[in-house]
């Protein structure tokens, strides 16, 4: 009797050792920002990151917004615009900012702004 409540605990221990990694990946990974591209699922060339530098320098000439381009591979489960809106938060970006995510492996995209952007630019 006393083998198999071992049997059951270890057993049971074993199976929570398992499944706590499981339970700390499960929420999204979010990449720190790199400045105005971040581009994390190492997707773009240099010559396409150059590029969108200059483009945002030219955005940010015209109208005062901040361009930020994100390219992540996966969502981690999220959808587009809540993983956008989460990454915009954790940014620290402003009222000035507008993000666009792309994630390459599930070929989708989404923009988040700051409060000011559409009021300087339409929908």
């Amino acid at each position: 009797m006393k083998t198999s409540i071992v049997k059951t605990l270890i057993a049971l221990m074993l199976a929570c050792a398992l499944l706590l990694p499981a339970a700390a990946l499960g929420g999204a990974r979010y990449p720190e920002s790199a400045g105005i591209l971040t581009d994390d699922a190492n997707a773009l060339g240099q010559t396409m990151a150059a590029d969108i530098a200059a483009y945002a320098d030219r955005v940010e000439s015209a109208t005062g917004l901040r361009l930020h381009v994100a390219v992540v591979l996966f969502l981690d489960g999220e959808t587009a615009q809540s993983y956008a809106d989460a990454l915009f938060t954790r940014w620290s970006l402003g009222e000035d900012d507008l993000l666009l995510l792309g994630a390459a492996a599930e070929d989708t995209f989404a923009f988040a702004s700051g409060a000011d952007v559409k009021a300087k630019i339409s929908d």
